[in-house]
């Protein structure tokens, strides 16, 4: 699913994907597009159900990382905005903090989970 060309506002952004675990290793910026991977929580069939996600802000010109647990993940506390463009702040001491001016998030979420809840376990699917 993706959210249009027009994309979400930080808090929007914010509502849908609190708690998504991001994996800092897939931040990629090609063409002014930034983009990062890793999955949010869900429900599939009634159950708990994890899918992939990914990311994406237009228009940037500029990203910096701070990564004080050194853990390679955020986990997603908050989606701002800030004076020169958004922050994704985690629970852990890590943010992301990207220079643009459209200041709007693109979502894209697998419609399929690739692990559900059951009897208090992830499973695979």
């Amino acid at each position: 699913m993706t959210d249009g060309p027009s994309g979400l506002s930080a808090s929007e952004a914010d509502a849908r994907l609190h708690g998504a675990q991001l994996d800092l290793s897939t931040i990629t910026l090609e063409g002014g597009k930034f983009s990062i991977d890793g999955w949010a929580y869900g429900s599939h069939a009634g159950r708990g159900a994890k899918f992939d996600v990914r990311i994406s802000v237009l228009d940037v010109g500029d990203w910096r990382l701070i990564d004080e647990a050194r853990i390679g993940m955020l986990d997603i506390h908050e989606v701002t905005e800030t004076g020169t463009g958004l922050k994704i702040e985690g629970h852990f001491p890590t943010e992301i903090h990207l220079t643009t001016e459209g200041r709007r998030v693109e979502i894209e979420q697998n419609q399929q989970p690739f692990s559900v809840r059951r009897w208090f376990r992830w499973k695979s699917v």
